[in-house]
């Protein structure tokens, strides 16, 4: 959806409103900067709609598939199981608590959910 946004804002709008509206319509620089203006502003309604619209799970899980892949086992593969076997339950957060108590230790992980 980005590269459609660029294509079509950047080189569909940008550059033929950038000719018309400063050689044609004889604004000069002020013409060229309006349509570069009318360009990014199609690029980012594009891409907007895109992040709207995105299928953010499937996106995510394809991410952590490829991770996997090539052997990497960082933070996102860590699950909250994980995080608990390493930290003691004295340290853990009360469940739905969106910040650590204060204590002099500094956990490594937030915790894995928060409401």
């Amino acid at each position: 959806m980005i590269l459609v946004s660029f294509l079509l804002g950047g080189f569909g709008i940008s550059v033929p409103m950038a000719y018309y509206v400063g050689f044609t319509r004889k604004l000069g620089l002020l013409g060229i900067w309006y349509g570069l203006t009318a360009g990014y502003t199609t690029i980012t309604a594009i891409a907007c709609v895109g992040l709207v619209l995105g299928n953010w799970n499937k996106s995510m899980q394809a991410a952590m598939a490829r991770s996997q892949r090539k052997g990497f086992s960082g933070i996102a593969a860590v699950t909250e199981v994980e995080v608990a076997t390493v930290m003691p339950e004295t340290e853990m957060p009360p469940s739905g608590q969106a910040h650590w108590p204060s204590s002099e230790t500094t956990p490594l992980l937030p915790p894995a959910t928060v409401n």
